[in-house]
């Protein structure tokens, strides 16, 4: 989606307009994958699919996530951030934000459009895409500056324990600290 079209549609979803876009990169494991949780050697590196996301504090008490294809918004509490473990679109942003917000960052309402050119169960990472997303975001907001590191650790946290997903380090750490050029 061009940055117009995602623009009209965080208005049409949150009627105004996004102020800041904040993204984070898909990742292929050069030499295979399902190795990284059982100990094996991994060689990542960053794609440029990515999940952008637009975004805009509203002052509320509640974070809005959308999603550009599915264009429904599911309100999150912050509140009840732990309470939302059942959801299917929605559950590693409420995943992130209750470990950051448990790490003692105070977490700031606001509305968050995500648009992902990772596809989604391709095994490219879209999952550790919309986390890393999400984490850069809520810290953004809440003025708290994580490194890379505690960003991608917050976000396999997320994964591993709100989402239920088995899955290791590689893909946030590629993710968050990935590079053009390098791998």
């Amino acid at each position: 989606m061009e940055r117009k079209e995602a623009q009209e549609l965080y208005e049409k979803l949150f009627h105004h307009s996004a102020e800041d876009l904040f993204t984070a990169a898909g990742r292929i494991n050069v030499i295979g994958e399902h190795v990284d949780y059982c100990g094996g050697k991994v060689f990542p590196a960053a794609l440029n699919l990515r999940c952008n996301v637009y975004g805009r504090k509203n002052g509320e008490n509640v974070i809005r996530v959308a999603a550009s294809d599915l264009q429904t918004v599911v309100e999150l509490e912050i509140d009840k951030i732990g309470e939302y473990k059942s959801l299917k679109w929605g559950n590693y942003q409420a995943g992130v934000a209750y470990y950051l917000q448990e790490s003692g960052t105070p977490l700031t309402g606001c509305d968050l459009l995500y648009d992902c050119t990772v596809p989604f169960g391709s095994g490219l990472s879209s999952s550790a895409a919309i986390e890393v997303s999400t984490a850069v975001a809520l810290s953004e907001y809440a003025g708290v500056p994580y490194d890379k590191v505690q960003l991608a650790l917050i976000s396999q946290r997320a994964e591993n324990k709100y989402a239920g997903v088995n899955c290791g380090i590689m893909d946030q750490f590629a993710s968050a600290m990935g590079k053009k050029d390098h791998a």
